[in-house]
């Protein structure tokens, strides 16, 4: 099973010449379904190394509500399961979805709150066979008093 996954990686991989041949193209791309962004960033980036397929990483989603732009609840897991539901717009916006994602990355503001973020997560990654790689991070503080972050990076199939 790795070798067949390894096969594809090195077959894509970009060389320094491939780079300055620019075979690649990389784009902001917002939505307006989500809060806007509270910072000079965007709501993701897409990257296209040519002719394969696209790859989508995503800024940090908060809890936010897209309507008022505030948080939706200060319980740790509402918040999660909100920003989940931007994350999922933004990539159905893209052309894609949460099961073609990678990598998750998610910031906590408290370590005690992980079984919590377990049972919210578990509802938008169903297949634990088919789960992204995701890493848990403990920070002091979020932006707009939030309790959790959450960022992803995903493929956009052709």
């Amino acid at each position: 099973m790795i070798k067949r996954v390894l096969k594809p990686l090195r077959a894509a991989t970009l060389t320094r010449n491939s780079l300055n041949q620019k075979s690649f193209s990389k784009s902001a791309f917002n939505s307006a379904q989500v809060p806007k962004a509270i910072g000079p960033y965007s709501h993701s980036v897409i990257w296209s190394p040519q002719p394969m397929d696209k790859v989508i990483y995503s800024s940090g989603m908060l809890g936010l509500a897209p309507e008022t732009g505030k948080l939706v609840s200060e319980e740790v897991g509402e918040q999660l399961d909100q920003a989940l539901k931007n994350l999922s717009t933004l990539l159905g916006e893209a052309g894609t979805s949460l099961t073609n994602v990678m990598k998750v990355t998610i910031f906590l503001t408290n370590m005690s709150d992980y079984a919590r973020i377990n049972e919210v997560y578990c509802q938008h990654f169903t297949s634990e066979e088919d789960a992204p790689a995701r890493s848990v991070v403990a920070v002091k503080e979020l932006p707009a008093g939030a309790k959790v972050e959450i960022e992803l990076v995903s493929i956009v199939q052709k």
